[in-house]
């Protein structure tokens, strides 16, 4: 699936969501040469459609005249298309289902997602899932811009096929990835990998009620040596740390003028105005293998209760801070 190979047998990838995960993704497949349309909502659709979507890179600032729908329904459908799924998880269900009306069941499915549940729940009405562990800093907060702070490469992504194995097509897939600026490989225990990614999406929480100051990866730390317990309980396997840590070797977050870097996409969302369930995906996953398992998960559970509190209004998004918020999760472990 080169751009050469394209021609030979034109492939389109629609991006089902275009939040900063998407749109990033589907940017550079666009500025690679591939077939690419957006799938996107509200003022941000109707911005890309009138401008094209701005893209700010590291050393770039441009605008891609991409294609762009308001919904799958609105695109003609063939044996031709691999759908990247990046709506947040708690979207994925509404997705899949709208997905599944007009697309065939043989469409490959290609989950762009953190959480652990998205292709089981896309393998219910797909029949060629994969998973992907996305290492990709961006942002999306205006309408028709998104910002990749993913440096050198464009991102990390690391897929496979869901249940497990490499899949028919994630070699191929590896490679459009990486011809399209990112670093990417195929490997059969996906799962394992988005388990270690999830002890970092851990971090999410804490960002929405403190942001990234002292004592954030302390936090993080405590967060996921719960998870580790819980994963150890379940038997479920997780990528050693040193070869997660040899995957992203290197990357770092670009600068880019005018836009700082303003945390994980939880905290983004309640930036633009919005709630953050997604850490009943994170967090709230771990809370519940636990009770499945036996294993306590009292400093998940906190924050979680805590992210729910902020999404009703109760608290306001990073008005807890960390010197207050770590001793807390530090009792709660020490109580359970």
């Amino acid at each position: 699936m080169t751009a050469t190979a394209t021609a030979a047998l034109p492939i389109r990838y629609v991006v089902l969501g275009a939040g900063a995960i998407g749109a990033s993704v589907g940017a550079q497949l666009d500025r690679a040469g591939y077939d690419t349309v957006l799938v996107a909502r509200g003022a941000h659709r109707d911005a890309i459609a009138r401008d094209g979507l701005r893209l700010l890179a590291d050393g770039v600032d441009e605008r891609r005249r991409i294609a762009v729908a308001g919904h799958p329904r609105e695109l003609t459908w063939s044996g031709r298309d691999i759908v990247l799924l990046a709506v947040k998880s708690q979207d994925t269900a509404d997705a899949l289902a709208g997905l599944a009306e007009v697309a065939p069941p043989s469409t490959p499915v290609v989950c762009l997602q953190n959480g652990l549940r998205n292709e089981a729940a896309a393998r219910e009405r797909f029949t060629d899932v994969y998973g992907v562990m996305v290492y990709l800093p961006s942002a999306y907060l205006t309408p028709g811009e998104v910002v990749n702070y993913a440096a050198p490469a464009r991102g990390v992504l690391v897929l496979g096929s869901h249940p497990g194995g490499v899949g028919a097509l994630g070699p191929e897939l590896a490679e459009t990835l990486t011809a399209a600026g990112f670093t990417a490989r195929a490997v059969p225990d996906i799962l394992a990998w988005k388990r270690r990614k999830l002890l970092t999406n851990l971090g999410n929480a804490v960002d929405v009620l403190s942001g990234l100051g002292d004592g954030f990866l302390d936090a993080i730390d405590l967060l996921g040596r719960e998870a580790e317990a819980v994963f150890a309980a379940a038997g479920l396997p997780v990528v050693d740390r040193d070869v997660f840590a040899a995957q992203v070797d290197g990357q770092r977050l670009a600068e880019i003028p005018g836009r700082p870097y303003p945390g994980g996409s939880t905290a983004q969302s309640v930036l633009r105005g919005g709630t953050a369930p997604e850490v009943g995906e994170f967090n709230g996953e771990i809370a519940r293998l636990g009770r499945d398992h036996g294993v306590p998960t009292p400093a998940n559970s906190l924050v979680a209760a805590l992210v729910d509190e902020v999404s009703r209004g109760i608290r306001p998004a990073r008005g807890l801070p960390l010197h207050i918020l770590l001793p807390r999760l530090r009792k709660a472990a020490l109580a359970a």
